[in-house]
């Protein structure tokens, strides 16, 4: 199939006249192992899984080739003292070096020491000429690793929800103990977060510092209506709505993807474009769709009903004048009902919610807004993950027949494999491999 004949040629046309350079890295490893510095380490892969819903740091695992001795006589018995520099050379353009310092976490679990007791007989040097083992480790930034520690708590008077978010960001960044440039810089939210001014905002001392955004959002006066999730990345705290499948027009920075047919995938090495802020991707791997929201509406309802305690006691709440000595509540007065866009009918299923008397609406909002869509991956082949970032609103085009479909989304996760190009150890470039999650709009005609 051609797509020069179709409505998607223009799209595809546009991205291939001036395609970003092709992700080829060479990787470089620094292991300090206790008193041990060593670079004899040959990387075999990087696997990065970011999880924007469920998770607020990526989990990278990074699979290396060593000798035996250098495993058994230096990095196992130095595993708790592990520090990884990871260096990274784009080969399209050498001037573009990212260097990064981890805590090492080993994962390979063999105890040479134990399980092979000549290997405390002979020597390193004989043992690394004797074989190479593949080991793995875990790999976690400094920051992080110093941010899940620290606890705080604030009483911002007049302040916003991002006044709050700011600010608790600042108190921790001064806190950690990193190098200039592993530092948090600050935190960039997307979306359209609660603006209301409140007289004052409360987070009690002595709580961790990732369980504050979702305090805010579950247990004070909510911030998205979308839900909240956030990541840390790239020295940024990211805070977005889950859930929101809107604003893409309004957004910064967008992802606008075209579906292509698992053919192309052989012939397109080069594989998006930037246009300002958007990052067009042409998409030729696998690809699915999980409706699991819709099982989700089924047995939960269209919408929800709770009493909103804001209005509580309000002068129209309460009937104390038709009969005497008694007080009668107004039910169209102090309860709240919401329903899904296109949902209303005579049998909708509109439950009271599980907390039936909420001030929180942005909550609330939030359980209907994780009904409303479907689940959608697909993969982005020879891919640049640096463009990618946590949260970002998306765009996904696709042929049905001679018919372009659109829809519009939210990223919620990635991962992204750099593997190896090539056969053997001796192979030295490496290609990215990128498989990308969405929550998007329910398409009826995908579902089908």
């Amino acid at each position: 199939m051609s797509y020069g004949n179709t409505p998607l040629a223009p799209e595809v046309e546009y991205v291939l006249r001036d395609p970003g350079p092709r992700g080829v890295y060479s990787y470089g490893l620094i292991v300090k192992a206790g008193d041990h510095i060593t670079e004899e380490i040959k990387v075999m892969s990087v696997d990065t899984v970011e999880n924007y819903a469920n998770n607020y740091a990526p989990v990278i695992t990074l699979d290396v080739f060593m000798g035996a001795g250098l495993y058994s006589k230096v990095i196992y018995p130095n595993r708790e003292q592990l520090e990884i520099t990871v260096i990274r050379i784009n080969n399209a353009d050498n001037r573009d070096i990212q260097t990064q310092t981890f805590r090492g976490i080993l994962l390979s679990e063999k105890n040479p020491v134990v399980d092979e007791s000549a290997v405390a007989k002979a020597s390193q040097f004989t043992l690394d000429l004797s074989s190479m083992l593949p080991v793995s480790f875990q790999l976690e930034s400094r920051a992080i690793e110093q941010l899940r520690m620290v606890t705080l708590g604030t009483t911002l008077r007049q302040a916003t929800m991002q006044d709050v978010l700011e600010t608790v960001m600042t108190t921790a960044i001064a806190q950690i103990d990193v190098k200039e440039e592993e530092k948090p810089l600050g935190v960039t939210m997307l979306g359209k977060p609660n603006d209301q001014v409140y007289g004052q905002l409360q987070i009690d001392h002595g709580t961790p510092l990732f369980n504050i955004p979702g305090i805010l959002q579950k247990l004070q006066y909510g911030v998205y209506v979308g839900d909240i999730g956030h990541f840390f990345r790239d020295h940024q705290w990211y805070i977005y709505p889950i859930y929101d499948t809107e604003g893409f027009e309004d957004a910064d920075t967008t992802l606008s993807i075209t579906l292509l047919p698992s053919e192309y995938s052989g012939s397109l090495d080069r594989t998006y474009r930037v246009v300002g802020g958007t990052v067009m991707i042409l998409a030729t791997g696998e690809r699915a769709l999980n409706n699991s929201a819709e099982k989700k509406k089924i047995n939960e309802g269209e919408g929800t009903r709770f009493a909103n305690a804001d209005l509580l006691f309000s002068p129209g709440w309460l009937d104390t004048q038709s009969q005497a000595n008694k007080a009668i509540a107004a039910r169209s007065e102090g309860f709240t009902e919401i329903v899904m866009e296109g949902e209303q009918r005579a049998n909708t299923n509109a439950p009271l919610s599980s907390r039936p008397i909420s001030g929180n609406k942005y909550a609330e909002l939030s359980k209907i807004a994780s009904r409303k869509g479907m689940f959608f991956s697909c993969e982005w082949r020879n891919a640049n993950k640096d463009l990618i970032k946590p949260g970002m609103n998306a765009r996904v085009k696709y042929l049905e027949g001679d018919v372009v479909r659109m829809f519009e989304g939210r990223l919620v996760g990635m991962q992204s494999i750099d593997r190896l190009l090539g056969k053997g150890v001796a192979s030295s470039q490496f290609g990215t491999s990128m498989m990308m999650s969405f929550y998007v709009q329910r398409d009826l005609d995908m579902d089908a």
